[in-house]
């Protein structure tokens, strides 16, 4: 980014900076938010054991001769993301909020 156009922003200040107060403001969850978290956390860990045992697979797939190895890459990565993704919806991602919302 050049310099003029970062100045326009205000630089990092701007980034950084809150209205009316410090980032660092504490959060307290309600109970239902931590079973919540709870269970996203438990199938998470499903997933990843899920996972885990079919990237296994893949590994062993890949130790053949005959196997395709390009193919095989492209659906390693397929599944990889899947489950990131899986995972993201899991716990519901949602934007950052920033002091100036």
């Amino acid at each position: 980014m050049s310099a003029d156009l970062w100045s326009s922003f205000g630089g990092i200040e701007y980034l950084f900076r809150s209205k009316g107060g410090s980032m660092s403001k504490r959060v307290t969850k309600t109970k239902s938010c931590r079973d919540r978290e709870k269970l996203g956390i438990l199938r998470v860990k499903d997933h990843r054991r899920i996972e885990e045992r079919i990237l296994r697979l893949l590994d062993r797939y890949e130790a053949s001769p005959e196997t395709d190895k390009r193919w095989l890459d492209i659906g390693r990565s397929c599944i990889e993301q899947g489950f990131m993704a899986i995972n993201r919806a899991v716990f519901e991602q949602k934007r950052a909020e920033l002091p100036e919302d």
